[in-house]
């Protein structure tokens, strides 16, 4: 063997004890039970193919109150995983959505309401309460004598009141019917369906009476009056008392 095969044959074997003592200083083995600090990720493959089962199984029976299979921890801006499939994960309970806890979301609707009416309310279980959007007739009214007196009773919800007549008057001037609104206490409330006349002895229709407007709940009184003028057999007048939605 002459000096140069001989100093070329030492430096190879020298050589790849160095290589293989650096791989030796370079692997990092994961040990059970203590703390491993590492500085370079893992990754661990299923050969070519894949496998039919779990590549990881952790098991804790423990039954104590901070007792878990994982932890996964990252900084607070970090997530804690990332994944690739958007397939359903068995069994896995989110706390938040977006951020939010589940009291923060309505649950499905679980009732209806009837025709003619709404829904007013959802509760967080899911059910309803209805109400009722359809305008209730509380009076309707037609009469040739004023020697009469109606009742309606309203559930306190806005209402409509029309109402037109007609009256007789011997000499020209203003003439007019009063209508007035018993409450339960016992005060009216009057409105005036009033026309002029140039005419002597003369029927004229009032001007049409309408008003809007909110009553507590109860039954009260309706009733007309002649205020100027007469009120005969040729004349009458309607009224019209329908209560909306509240």
């Amino acid at each position: 063997m002459n000096g140069s095969f001989k100093t070329a044959l030492i430096a190879a074997v020298v050589s790849a004890f160095v290589a293989a003592g650096a791989a030796v200083a370079t692997t990092q083995t994961f040990m059970l039970g203590t703390t491993n600090t590492v500085d370079a990720a893992s990754t661990v493959t299923a050969g070519s193919t894949g496998l039919n089962a779990k590549m990881l199984q952790l098991a804790n029976n423990s039954t104590g109150s901070s007792a878990s299979a994982l932890g996964l921890t990252t900084a607070s801006t970090r997530p804690p995983m990332i994944v690739n499939s958007q397939a359903k994960v068995a069994n896995l309970n989110a706390d938040k959505l977006d951020g939010l806890d589940s009291t923060a979301f309505q649950r499905r609707v679980s009732g209806a309401c009837t025709s003619g009416s709404a829904i007013r309310s959802i509760t967080s279980s899911g059910s309803v309460t209805c109400q009722d959007v359809q305008p209730k007739l509380l009076l309707e009214d037609s009469r040739s004598s004023t020697d009469v007196t109606d009742t309606f009773t309203t559930s306190g919800g806005p209402l409509l009141v029309l109402f037109s007549g007609s009256l007789y008057r011997e000499t020209p001037g203003e003439m007019g019917l009063q209508v007035g609104i018993g409450y339960p206490n016992g005060s009216i409330s009057f409105s005036y369906s009033k026309v002029y006349t140039n005419e002597a002895n003369s029927h004229k229709a009032t001007v049409p009476l309408r008003f809007f407007d909110t009553f507590p709940a109860g039954t009260y009184t309706f009733s007309v009056h002649p205020w100027q003028g007469i009120f005969d057999d040729s004349d009458s007048w309607n009224v019209l008392i329908v209560e909306f939605p509240h």
